[in-house]
């Protein structure tokens, strides 16, 4: 079961940045800019969007008695897993800008 929901987690991890470094080289390719200033950037704005969808997902603008037990841990499960993925993808920010 917790191979199961990692294996899942790593997919749509790997979906994110793959999405993400996509977006980066567009930037780069219809744009005069530099590899070495595109790819950080990129990831640092894809990682503090995960990180606004974090924030509004756990504590959005909603009802809270109108909400049934189980939506609410939904919604603070992926709250948690979009924070991770946040995390990650500003990390993967940092460390190309020191390395590039």
């Amino acid at each position: 079961m917790i191979l199961f929901g990692l294996r899942r987690f790593a997919l749509i991890a790997f979906g994110v940045v793959g999405a993400t470094l996509l977006v980066a080289l567009a930037v780069v390719w219809f744009s005069d800019t530099t590899a070495a200033r595109a790819l950080p950037r990129t990831f640092y704005f894809a990682g503090a969007f995960f990180a606004a969808v974090t924030f509004l997902g756990g504590t959005g603008i909603y009802y809270p008695w109108r909400r049934s037990r189980s939506e609410r841990e939904f919604a603070l499960n992926a709250s948690f897993l979009y924070g991770l993925i946040a995390v990650i993808l500003i990390g993967i920010g940092v460390a190309l800008e020191v390395f590039l």
